[in-house]
C-alpha cells in the first residue's frame, strides 16, 4: 500500500539545458528555484524588479521590461525617510531618489537586454490579493508599510488576470515565437489574508493559469501540489509554519529537474555540486600535501569540465582552488 499521495509532473513537449537563458519572475518561491538554478551555472536571471506575488504585477513588470519603460522621479513614494516605487520591491528603495531611479533603471536595461536571449520564463504567482493605490487608481507590486488607508485590498478576478497575462504572453511571442511560459503557483500560504481567503486566492491563480495553458508554449509546473498534496507536513516547512524550508525546496527543485532536464544536464549538474563541495571542504591543515594535491586535481576536473563545456563560466571557482595553492 502507498501511504503518499506523491506529484508526478506530467511529460512536457521541451528540455532546459545549460545553453538556456531562464528569466524567473514572481514571489519568494521563483527565488528559491532561481537561486538552484544559478547554483547549477544555468543562466538565470531573477526578479528584476523584485518580489513580486500579484500576477497584475508581474504582468505590468514584463510590460515594462519590454516596452522599455523609465521611471521617474515623480513615480517614486517619499515615505518613513526612503523614496520607494510601488513597482518595485523594497530593495530599490532608499534616501536619495536619483540612486533610487540609477538602480532601477539599471536592472530595468539589464531585464530588457536578458528578455531578447530569453528561451524559458518561470512565473511563479503568489496571490490574487491585490492592493490598489486609493491616489493614483493603480494596482500596487509593494505597498512598502504605507499606512492601510491609502490602499484598497481586492481580490482579483480570473477573467482580469488571464486578459493581462495573456496580453503579455503575445508580445513575448511576438519577440521570440519559440519562448516558452512555464506557470507555477508559491506553495507559500498567504495567512495574513487568512485560511478561507488564502484558499480562495490560490484556486483563482489555479484556475488561470489553466486557462493560460491552453495556448501552445504555455505550462504549469506543479510546485504548489507538490508541497501542498505530497509532502503536506510540517517538518518540511520553515519555523512560521508557512514557508517550506530547505529540504521541501529541495524536492521541488528534484522534481523541476526530472522534468525539464535531460540526463546529461543532470549528470552535469552532479559533477557541478561535487565542485561546490568542494569548495566548501575546510582542511585542518591548508598546507599539507594531501590538500595541495585536492586543490590540483579541483582545478584539473574543471579544466577538463570546461573543454566539454565552454559556455559555462568556472572563473570563480578556479580563482578559489588557485588561491588555495602555495606559491
Amino acid at each position: 500500500m502507498n501511504y503518499r499521495t506523491i506529484v508526478a509532473p506530467k511529460d512536457y513537449d521541451f528540455e532546459i539545458s545549460h545553453q538556456s537563458n531562464l528569466l524567473l519572475i514572481g514571489s519568494c518561491f521563483s527565488e528559491n528555484i532561481g537561486n538552484k538554478l544559478i547554483a547549477n551555472k544555468f543562466n538565470t536571471l531573477i526578479n528584476p524588479s523584485g518580489i513580486l506575488f500579484n500576477p497584475i504585477s508581474i504582468a505590468n513588470t514584463l510590460n515594462d521590461i519590454i516596452e522599455e519603460k523609465e521611471v521617474a522621479e515623480k513615480d517614486l513614494h517619499f515615505e518613513n525617510g526612503l523614496y520607494h516605487s510601488f513597482a518595485h520591491h523594497g530593495r530599490f528603495s532608499g534616501p536619495n531618489s536619483e540612486e533610487v531611479l540609477i538602480r532601477i533603471d539599471q536592472s530595468r536595461v539589464g531585464a530588457t537586454l536578458f528578455l531578447k536571449k530569453t528561451d524559458v520564463i518561470i512565473v511563479t504567482l503568489g496571490s490574487s490579493w491585490a492592493y490598489r493605490h486609493n491616489d493614483t487608481g493603480e494596482l500596487v507590486a509593494n505597498c512598502h508599510k504605507v499606512p492601510n488607508k491609502e490602499f484598497t485590498k481586492e481580490l482579483l478576478e480570473v477573467d482580469f488576470i488571464v486578459e493581462k497575462l495573456q496580453g503579455v504572453i503575445d508580445k513575448l511571442h511576438a519577440i521570440n515565437s519559440n519562448l516558452k511560459v512555464i506557470f507555477t503557483i508559491s506553495p507559500v500560504r498567504h495567512w495574513k489574508d487568512g485560511a478561507e481567503e488564502n484558499t480562495l486566492s490560490k484556486s483563482i491563480l489555479n484556475v488561470a493559469i489553466h486557462e493560460l495553458a491552453r495556448s501552445k508554449a504555455v505550462y504549469y509546473f506543479p510546485a504548489y501540489e507538490m508541497v501542498i498534496d505530497d509532502l503536506r507536513d510540517y517538518r518540511f516547512y520553515e519555523e512560521d509554519m508557512l514557508h517550506p524550508n530547505n529540504v521541501a525546496v529541495d524536492y521541488v527543485w528534484n522534481g523541476f529537474g526530472n522534468a525539464f532536464f535531460s540526463s546529461e544536464t543532470l549528470t552535469l549538474n552532479k559533477v557541478i555540486c561535487k565542485i561546490d563541495a568542494a569548495i566548501k571542504h575546510r582542511p585542518f591543515n591548508s598546507l599539507a600535501n594531501e590538500y595541495q594535491s585536492f586543490l590540483k586535481i579541483q582545478l584539473k576536473n574543471i579544466t577538463d569540465l570546461k573543454k566539454k563545456n565552454p559556455a559555462i563560466s568556472f572563473d570563480k571557482e578556479i580563482g578559489f582552488f588557485e588561491n588555495q595553492l602555495i606559491k
